[in-house]
């Protein structure tokens, strides 16, 4: 009798065990399909990234705006908006945003239209140039970044542009593109991972007002 019911009991274990395989298989298996298809849409996103960055086209200096932005990441931003600055007549106000005062104190003394923030992001720079935009009353405003930025400056200033104010991209196709494959990769899959994270910030905000 004491026999016949450990094998009873042994017999409820067993089941009980299979029961519990059996659903921590089926959820892992569908773990894996979830993060398998998640895996698939960021691949196709980066590549589809990585592909667009590379077709921007870069306005003419003779498309006029009334100001002219940069956000800072590397000099060669600096030195193209210091470019068009020079090349525009009558000279634009132009906004360096996100650099130390320290490193444009000889550009800043060049004129009186020139001015700057120490913005320390995105959308830092997109809020500080929107509060300036909105101050001196301009209806035009050429941004200069690295063209591989600009999908995520598209997103972010959704959240901060002034309404009414036009827009114009201009693409800096030098810096860290210019460097190794590795730097190269490092960049890219750095910015296309804060794209992501602009894309659901903005998703989040979006359906928070709706």
């Amino acid at each position: 009798m004491i026999f016949g019911i450990f094998v009873l009991k042994h017999e409820k274990i067993g089941k009980m065990i299979k029961r519990i395989s059996g659903a921590i298989f089926f959820v892992s298996l569908c773990l894996y399909r979830a993060f398998s298809i998640c895996f698939l849409f960021w691949a196709c996103g980066f590549f589809l990234f990585a592909y667009m960055v590379q077709g921007y086209d870069v306005p003419s200096d003779m498309v006029k705006t009334d100001g002219i932005i940069v956000f800072t990441g590397d000099m060669y931003r600096v030195e193209e908006s210091i470019r068009l600055f020079n090349s525009q007549n009558p000279k634009p106000m132009l906004r360096i945003s996100g650099v130390r005062e320290d490193c444009i104190a000889s550009i800043k003394g060049r004129s009186e239209k020139i001015s700057s923030d120490n913005a320390k992001d995105t959308i830092c720079n997109f809020a500080l140039s929107a509060q300036w935009i909105e101050e001196n009353n301009l209806h035009s405003v050429r941004i200069v970044t690295s063209n591989y930025h600009i999908p995520r400056c598209a997103i972010i200033s959704m959240l901060f542009w002034p309404t009414g104010v036009t827009k114009v991209f201009h693409p800096v196709y030098q810096s860290a593109l210019k460097g190794s494959l590795e730097q190269h990769l490092r960049t890219m899959f750095l910015e296309y991972n804060k794209l992501v994270a602009s894309i659901i910030l903005l998703l989040e905000y979006t359906m928070g007002v709706l």
